[in-house]
């Protein structure tokens, strides 16, 4: 009997992923985001950009965007090199009774 594995085709893992695609968090809380590089690219530069203004920002192996707001939902990606995956960022109010200011963003790049 043949197995599955002869029946399904070969798919090299992609150079850039992300573990989720879209993430979301509470106003004043912290999100996280795991960009996931091949070897190959191991000694390029990685970024975090942001759909809306077309900023990007240079990260090191993990990251933390201070200062962030509601307002800072929308489209991001992850970007080395050529390579770019998108993620969607939600921030939803912060609970009633809490002091809001800020979202943290970290980015983990493995």
């Amino acid at each position: 009997m043949a197995s599955l594995q002869n029946f399904l085709p070969w798919c090299p893992d992609p150079d850039l992923s992300v573990l989720e695609s879209s993430v979301s968090g509470q106003e004043g809380g912290s999100v996280s985001v795991q960009c996931l590089y091949s070897a190959g690219y191991q000694n390029e530069q990685k970024q975090w950009c942001r759909s809306k203004d077309q900023r990007c920002y240079t990260v090191g192996r993990t990251d933390t965007s201070p200062n962030s707001a509601k307002s800072d939902a929308g489209w991001y990606w992850c970007k080395t090199g050529d390579l770019q995956v998108p993620v969607h960022l939600s921030v939803s109010d912060a609970p009633p009774g809490t002091i809001a200011n800020k979202t943290s963003v970290n980015c983990t790049h493995a």
